[in-house]
């Protein structure tokens, strides 16, 4: 089924436009659709809380920028005891490169973890995305 989006100045229901539709990001999550770019209205300061950065064998869930979740893409299971568990997000190290970075890590690059002494690099992330809240319920209690 083919759906053109009519951009309006008349007041519509987001639903009416483009009905709620979930599917599957490749990624191993069900993700529903997001409005368009062109339909946000909201310029305030980012509200989510959740992150999921992907890497080739395993997803980071952030709250903030803290991990509090990981899981097998692989076996899509959840990994009790993960040395990123409890770590902060701390930036990320370029492609090539063996020093970290401050910043928000993007596609290929590598997440820089720390806790204390301790520090974490992953393998380079093929994908960002926010976990739909069914997800989200199903965290496991993190350390």
């Amino acid at each position: 089924m083919n759906r053109k989006l009519r951009f309006e100045s008349s007041q519509k229901n987001f639903a009416e436009i483009w009905p709620s539709t979930r599917f599957h990001d490749g990624y191993g999550l069900m993700k529903n659709l997001a409005m368009p770019a062109a339909r946000i209205s909201y310029s305030g300061s980012e509200r989510r809380q959740h992150k999921v950065f992907v890497t080739r064998h395993t997803e980071y869930h952030f709250r903030f920028d803290r991990v509090i979740a990981v899981r097998s893409r692989d076996e899509q299971s959840w990994v009790l005891r993960h040395d990123a568990l409890g770590m902060q997000l701390e930036g990320y190290v370029a492609p090539g490169a063996l020093i970290p970075r401050i910043g928000s890590p993007e596609l290929g690059q590598r997440l820089y973890l720390v806790r204390g002494e301790d520090d974490v690099i992953t393998s380079p992330v093929v994908a960002i995305v926010r976990p739909p809240k069914s997800l989200v319920i199903e965290y496991p209690a993190s350390r």
